[in-house]
């Protein structure tokens, strides 16, 4: 399954954190997943008002990553075979028995059944 994770830099005295600590806090946490890509953003703006002026800067960054599936063998068909989702093409397909732990349809392998 393909998930994204929003990471924002907080501003502040005791909390802050530059947004490659985060990114890889993350990563570090969520060792299982893989990631696909990362889109980063910056945007600065500036504030003045009756003399005061001041510019704010927020970074922020977007992890898109693929977690594993979460059990390929939990739906039996009567013994004779299990559904499996194919890593290549997506698709919903039935697996002999013996089989067990193919992650790829017979399609997708070259051995339509």
């Amino acid at each position: 399954m393909i998930e994204t994770k929003y990471l924002e830099v907080e501003y502040g005295f005791t909390n802050y954190q530059e947004i490659d600590e985060l990114i890889n806090a993350f990563i570090q946490e969520n060792q299982q997943i893989e990631v696909l890509d990362i889109k980063f953003q910056s945007n600065k703006s500036a504030v003045a008002d009756s003399g005061v002026s001041a510019e704010y800067l927020h970074t922020s960054a977007l992890i898109i990553y693929k977690t594993p599936p979460q059990n390929q063998t939990a739906i039996s068909s009567k013994g004779m075979g299990f559904l499996i989702e194919c890593d290549k093409c997506g698709k919903v397909s039935t697996i002999k028995t013996n089989h067990i732990g193919q992650t790829t349809c017979y399609k997708c392998k070259g051995e339509e059944k």
